[in-house]
């Protein structure tokens, strides 16, 4: 039972990891090229 609950999680993690499109942005802004997006982000968050 822990078994199959623990493997749901991890694919629900992946697979939202993977294709939701905040994660692809926060994954974008947090490499090393992505850090001049950085404050822009922040700034259009503050609103």
């Amino acid at each position: 039972m822990f078994e199959l609950i623990l493997a749901a999680t991890a694919s629900t993690y992946s697979f939202l990891r993977r294709f939701m499109p905040t994660a692809i942005v926060i994954d974008a802004i947090n490499t090393r090229r992505g850090l001049k997006w950085g404050v822009l982000a922040m700034l259009f968050a503050v609103p």
